[in-house]
């Protein structure tokens, strides 16, 4: 597969959204857009090892708010905010014929965006959305408290980056991933904390109060007005032995593609909810395959 050069590094645009900074970063190329949106407690550099596998194409990330280098956002912290933050960026960049790629939370935020500002997208990759069955998402995610979300008891601080990607490395869900994803994640993923240690830019409380945000409650108003051909790629099923809140199996709902407009279903039954970090070069070929797709 053909990547980008090894030296060529995205440039960062710092985006007013209302009193909201957000960072956004690109990579330059040619043709209609690529926006791509991460998942909850990661950031946008998580998607370079894509990025260099999608030469020539002009691509965006972002970095929501309170992750990555994006300024911290007061709570609260409902899903469906993340989504108008998103939608603010397209506006503000004067977006158009967009194709948003978003994984789990990020996916989302994407739909959202794209209900928000129709105009501007011409189609939705969602990699294992956080839209849930909505008998479930009542079940749990307006259940779960932040006490009880084993998120919080991440570990927080690191002597560096490289101590961080060394201890993930050996372990679930980290040790599946491709090595790249890890380090950028962990180079990109610290802030220095003035001690000459480094902590999470996004720190595991915020990280909580964003699962414990979660609702459904608004997500299948805005499905109804996206009107674009959208594909939701599907991770494996939860399985008896699986925990609660284990973040492996998929969060999907698998009638989820039938809500929309036109709207298709891939099932990836053997990979967890990070496929987009195990898999890059797989993932790099399915968002050019759905980007280059003729639309009528």
């Amino acid at each position: 597969m053909a990547c980008r050069s090894a030296e060529e590094q995205p440039r960062l645009h710092h985006v007013q959204v209302g009193a909201q900074s957000l960072a956004l970063w690109e990579w330059s190329g040619e043709g209609d857009p690529l926006l791509l949106v991460h998942a909850t407690g990661f950031h946008a550099r998580c998607w370079d090892a894509i990025a260099r596998r999608l030469p020539g194409r002009r691509i965006f990330a972002l970095d929501q708010a309170s992750h990555g280098q994006s300024a911290p956002k007061p709570p609260p912290y409902e899903a469906a905010l993340f989504g108008e933050d998103l939608a603010g960026v397209v506006r503000a960049m004067s977006l158009r014929n967009v194709t948003g790629v978003g994984h789990s939370m990020g996916g989302h935020a994407m739909v959202v965006a794209a209900a928000r500002e129709p105009v501007a997208f011409a189609g939705l990759l969602l990699l294992d959305p956080v839209i849930v069955d909505p008998e479930v998402a009542a079940r749990v995610f307006d259940t779960v408290t932040a006490a009880e979300h084993p998120v919080g008891r991440r570990r927080n601080r690191w002597p560096s980056a490289a101590r961080m990607a060394e201890s993930f490395a050996g372990r679930e869900p980290y040790s599946r991933w491709d090595p790249e994803v890890l380090r950028d994640y962990c180079h990109f993923g610290l802030r220095p904390a003035g001690d000459g240690e480094f902590e999470l830019a996004c720190s595991p409380h915020l990280e909580v109060e964003v699962y414990v945000g979660i609702h459904m409650r608004r997500i299948f108003e805005d499905i109804a007005r996206v009107q674009v051909p959208v594909d939701v790629v599907r991770a494996r099923d939860r399985r008896t032995d699986d925990a609660l809140l284990d973040f492996a199996p998929s969060p999907t709902w698998p009638a989820l593609a039938g809500c929309f407009a036109d709207g298709r279903d891939e099932h990836l039954a053997e990979q967890t909810h990070f496929f987009p970090m195990e898999m890059p070069g797989w993932t790099a070929e399915r968002i050019a395959r759905f980007a280059d797709t003729p639309r009528n």
